[in-house]
């Protein structure tokens, strides 16, 4: 499930990402995680029922760099809704098979690891060699 956000790149077309964001101080990754589900797509998660699948660094620029921690639910209830249609303009699902051409780059590479079955968890993303 991807969000399309309005202009949001710079390619002057529409992106699309995951319905993601920073886990609050006070919180773990995974109620932060399932909190967000909640609050932007209407789909409740136990925490307990996420499994971590995918942390990706990533840097954006020279200054600003991050660490997400990606996870698949593997129970959830239905839902999925537009509760915030004011920042989204719509929520869609895809195949992981089928995705389209414009998701973001940073979470297009949670995806594009995750996808890689391999064990390793961990995608350095924008990382000059």
């Amino acid at each position: 499930m991807v969000r399309r956000l309005p202009g949001f790149d710079n390619r002057g077309s529409r992106a699309l990402a995951h319905a993601l964001r920073e886990t609050r101080p006070g919180r773990t990754h995974p109620h932060g995680a399932a909190r967000e589900r909640q609050e932007e797509t209407g789909i409740t998660v136990d925490p307990s029922k996420l499994r971590l699948v995918q942390v990706v660094q990533h840097r954006q620029d020279g200054e600003v760099e991050r660490i997400g921690f990606f996870f698949e639910a593997v129970e959830w209830e239905e839902g999925l809704i537009n509760t915030e249609p004011e920042k989204r303009m719509a929520l869609t699902w895809f195949t992981v098979h089928d995705l389209p051409s414009n998701i973001m780059e940073y979470p297009e590479a949670s995806l594009r690891g995750y996808l890689d079955e391999s064990d390793n968890l961990l995608t350095e993303h924008a990382w000059s060699q």
